[in-house]
């Protein structure tokens, strides 16, 4: 597969997949299958869909970081139920964890940041 730097950082152009949609691809499947087994385990039977909206920029420091946001849609639950299965199934990752709010989870990188 032809992977390509996006336009927005240099790239050529915007015809080819870039890194950054692999990972958000990647790391929210990997979510939703923790946040599955996390419901199983609580005895919970849900359907989950979880979007990874990923962004790159400059932080503090002038370097680059990544950043995603995971808007997670959990069914089958009440909402309370769905915030607290959401938050045991975050990951141990050394980021922080922000705006775990309505579902919607933010990932911020703890470097460049106080």
């Amino acid at each position: 597969m032809d992977v390509r730097m996006p336009k927005g950082l240099g790239g050529q152009n915007d015809d080819y997949p870039n890194p950054e949609l692999f990972f958000g691809a990647a790391y929210s499947a990997c979510y939703d299958g923790a946040l599955n087994l996390v419901a199983r385990m609580e005895r919970f039977k849900i359907t989950s869909t979880t979007t990874a909206n990923v962004s790159i920029g400059k932080v503090e420091d002038g370097s680059l970081a990544i950043s995603v946001v995971l808007d997670i849609d959990v069914q089958g639950v009440d909402k309370e139920t769905a915030q607290k299965l959401i938050e045991k199934a975050r990951p141990d990752t050394g980021i922080d964890t922000q705006s775990l709010t309505q579902g919607r989870w933010q990932l911020v990188p703890t470097r460049g940041r106080d």
